[in-house]
């Protein structure tokens, strides 16, 4: 039995869980620019679906993950060895979610997907800072968040999370830093140089990512047997029907109060004088 909404995702083996779904996953992909022999890290993999669209892709690139959710886990390791991508990802469960196991300066490439917004007060800091800190020098940092739009109010935003939190285990988007310009300052506070900023409501779908390779076609229906799940397991059932009222009452309203952004952040180069 699921015990918040994100573990009932993982057990249907839901992907690309964020604004504008696999169509922002796409251009994140496209901007990540993955080379041969490059260490690249996921926080957060979820289901590992983003992992097997990279890694199908970069064959010579070095792939690596990390999550903090057992059920995550468990289906990420599922879905590559159904794909038979198991050999060219390295996932690791992580015990504590602001402690990286790996050395200093070891990634050229980090990038998280729905993960650091909705870290609670000073956890999401305390990533950001993690992350740095296993960025080689040059190292870049790709994330695919959905922030709060700078007209909701703080009210809203206290009332959304508490709500949220209740429902679904999980708050919608942290308050501490609830907007772009929040994040954009504590970024350069961190030590990060920001290069770009892309609003996800605003990518056109790319047709370069239309082939479909073996392991692309076995992570699809890697996704598809996860939603049959929900025809045979009747407690699974019971949580959709749930979450979908869940979700109808928090969204009452139906306004736009949110925004999908994908930022890319260097690490700031360090003045030897």
């Amino acid at each position: 039995m699921a015990e918040n909404i994100l573990d009932y995702f993982g057990e249907i083996h839901t992907p690309f869980l964020h604004a504008r779904g696999k169509i922002a996953t796409y251009k994140l992909i496209e901007i990540l620019d993955c080379e041969p022999e490059e260490s690249i890290l996921e926080v957060g993999f979820g289901t590992g679906a983003t992992l097997c669209q990279l890694s199908s892709i970069h064959k010579f690139t070095n792939f690596h993950g990390v999550e903090v959710s057992e059920v995550m886990h468990r289906q990420a390791i599922k879905r590559l060895k159904f794909c038979r991508l198991q050999k060219r990802v390295q996932l690791q469960l992580l015990f504590d979610e602001q402690c990286y196991p790996f050395e200093d300066n070891t990634f050229d490439k980090v990038y998280v997907e729905s993960v650091l917004a909705i870290q609670e007060g000073q956890s999401l800091p305390q990533n950001l800072k993690e992350i740095k800190r296993v960025l080689k020098p040059t190292g870049v940092l790709f994330f695919n968040e959905t922030l709060w739009l700078e007209s909701t109010q703080l009210c809203l935003i206290h009332e959304m999370n508490n709500a949220c939190k209740k429902l679904f285990g999980v708050i919608q988007s942290n308050s501490e830093f609830p907007y772009l310009s929040d994040w954009r300052r504590l970024l350069v506070e961190l030590g990060y140089e920001l290069e770009e900023v892309i609003r996800v409501d605003r990518i056109l779908p790319a047709n370069n990512h239309s082939s479909v390779t073996f392991h692309i076609f076995m992570s699809n229906l890697y996704t598809f047997l996860g939603k049959m799940k929900l025809l045979f397991m009747s407690s699974l059932w019971k949580h959709r029907n749930f979450y979908n009222a869940a979700m109808r009452e928090v969204n009452h309203n139906n306004i736009r109060i949110m925004e999908g952004v994908i930022i890319k952040a260097a690490k700031k180069k360090m003045n030897h004088t």
